[in-house]
């Protein structure tokens, strides 16, 4: 499972960790391209079966509902996935992005 996602944690630091870049480049491509299915779903998955072993861990529990379809919603519960960490961070609650039609 460990080639499915990517991390790297500072020395004595344990439970989740963040992707910065593509963190940036979900919120992008949701802002600038109306992508609303989180591109980190598959990220989430893999990496909430991989460190349930871990004894820090908190699941985020990744949902086809909200990551697929309203990943800003995520930002509202306790257990915040990597999209949620950066969109709460960036002072985005409460913020829904709509589709524009041109």
């Amino acid at each position: 499972m460990r080639q499915d996602y990517f991390c790297i944690k500072p020395k004595g630091i344990s439970g989740w960790t963040n992707e910065v870049l593509k963190n940036v480049s979900q919120i992008h491509e949701l802002l600038h391209d109306a992508k609303f299915q989180c591109s980190l779903y598959p990220w989430c998955v893999n990496s909430d079966n991989e460190q349930k072993e871990e004894p820090a861990f908190e699941p985020i529990n990744p949902t086809v509902e909200v990551c697929l379809h309203k990943p800003w919603e995520r930002c509202n519960s306790n257990d915040l996935c990597p999209f949620a960490m950066f969109w709460k961070n960036w002072n985005l609650v409460g913020y829904i992005p709509q589709k524009v039609e041109l």
